[in-house]
C-alpha cells in the first residue's frame, strides 16, 4: 500500500492569479531528476479565491467530480494531479487547491481533512482560549 507525503500549506494568504501561476511553476523541470518531479508536489496546498476556483473548473475538463471537490485532467508529474475543494470553514465559504497522488486510496479526502484540520485549528488559535469556547457553544448549541 501506498503512503502518501505529509500534506502542508505552501501559501500564508488567499493566492491571486499570478500567486497560482508563481506556485504551479516553482519547481525547475530540468534540474531536479525525473524520480522526485514525478511526486514533487505531492502534499502541497494553498487557499485560492472564487473566481480561480470556478476558472479552473470551467476551463479543464475534470478526471473526477464529486461534492465539493474536483481534480483537473492536467497532471503536474507522474501521477500527482490538482486537486480544488471548496469548503466551508467556521462557516466561511473558502476554497483550496492541492496536489494528490492519485496511486494513493483516498487522497483527495486525505487533502480535505488536513485542510480543514490546519485551518480549523488556526481561527480557534487567533480567537484565544476564552473566545473559542464561546464562538463553538454559538455556532453549535447541540455539540455541548
Amino acid at each position: 500500500m501506498l503512503s502518501h507525503p505529509p500534506f502542508r500549506k505552501v501559501f500564508p494568504r488567499v493566492a491571486s492569479r499570478s500567486d497560482i501561476l508563481v506556485l504551479l511553476n516553482r519547481y525547475d523541470q530540468q534540474s531536479f531528476q525525473k524520480h522526485y518531479i514525478d511526486t514533487a508536489y505531492a502534499g502541497e496546498w494553498f487557499e485560492i479565491g472564487k473566481a480561480e476556483y470556478e476558472h479552473m473548473l470551467n476551463t479543464r475538463p475534470p478526471i473526477f467530480v464529486r461534492p465539493g471537490a474536483f481534480s483537473v485532467s492536467e497532471f503536474k508529474g507522474g501521477t500527482v494531479a490538482m486537486v480544488l475543494i471548496t469548503l466551508n470553514v467556521i462557516a466561511d465559504e473558502r476554497w483550496f487547491m492541492g496536489f494528490c497522488d492519485l496511486r494513493v486510496l483516498n487522497c483527495p479526502e486525505m487533502l480535505r481533512e488536513a485542510i480543514v484540520a490546519c485551518e480549523t485549528n488556526r481561527h480557534f488559535r487567533q480567537l484565544g482560549h476564552q473566545n473559542s469556547a464561546a464562538h463553538l457553544v454559538a455556532e453549535n448549541p447541540l455539540c455541548f
